[in-house]
């Protein structure tokens, strides 16, 4: 029988470093109040990192640390630049739920900005540097339209639609003022869900946060200074 080689071996170990340190990543972070892990009362880290589009993990981090006793505040740290709306409010909600039950407080690093700030205003507190960026309180649809590059190249689609809304979106032809009106409702009511949800959070007037919901952006001083964080 063959012994294996050196850089076999090399190969073995370097796959069960990667596999382990692929395990433990997904573990959730716990900061214990004891001398260790095993006992005293403890404080959950979840992270809210990147683009915001599946957070199937995160919320499973979130229901764990809520249902242990032993846990008792859970901090979810931020840095994202937002993402799709729903993930976004499907994590505000569940932030917002065992807020109810157990302290959450949202830890922003570089950036809090739409989705991620929308998922932040669910907790009980926000905490910022004074250079961090926060905000961008809007909704946008953008799609590209290739009628001119589709003509010089000499391509035509053909397209059968069960109504004239089906295919709002697509490429091929150009946008109609049906098509900008149809897509301004939705976006003024994800919008509109927006600000509600600021509102709430931050127990803030209404028009107040209208005034700031035009996609601009703030440092944590002044985030702090509008009763954002």
């Amino acid at each position: 029988m063959n012994k294996p080689t050196q850089t076999n071996r090399w190969v073995w170990i370097s796959l069960v470093v990667i596999f382990g340190l692929f395990f433990l990543s997904r573990i959730p972070s716990l900061v214990s109040s004891g001398e260790g892990l095993v006992s005293g009362e403890k404080v959950g880290i979840v992270k809210l990192e990147g683009p915001i589009f599946d957070v199937e993990d995160l919320l499973k981090d979130m229901d764990l640390f809520a249902e242990r006793s032993d846990v008792k505040a859970i901090v979810l740290r931020v840095n994202s630049p937002g993402g799709a709306v729903a993930p976004s409010q499907e994590v505000y909600e569940k932030v917002k739920s065992i807020s109810l039950e157990k302290p959450v407080v949202t830890s922003v690093g570089s950036l809090a900005a739409s989705g991620g700030f929308y998922a932040a205003v669910g907790s009980n507190k926000i905490v910022a540097n004074r250079g961090s960026i926060l905000g961008s309180i809007g909704v946008i649809v953008e799609y590209p339209v290739a009628v001119e590059l589709l003509k010089k190249i000499g391509l035509r689609f053909e397209t059968v639609t069960s109504g004239t809304a089906k295919d709002i979106g697509s490429p091929t032809r150009e946008v109609t003022e049906q098509d900008r009106e149809a897509l301004e409702s939705v976006v003024n009511n994800l919008h509109n869900q927006f600000i509600d949800a600021v509102s709430s959070g931050r127990s803030l007037d209404r028009d107040f946060v209208l005034s700031l919901a035009d996609g601009r952006v703030f440092t944590g001083e002044q985030s702090y200074e509008l009763g954002l964080v």
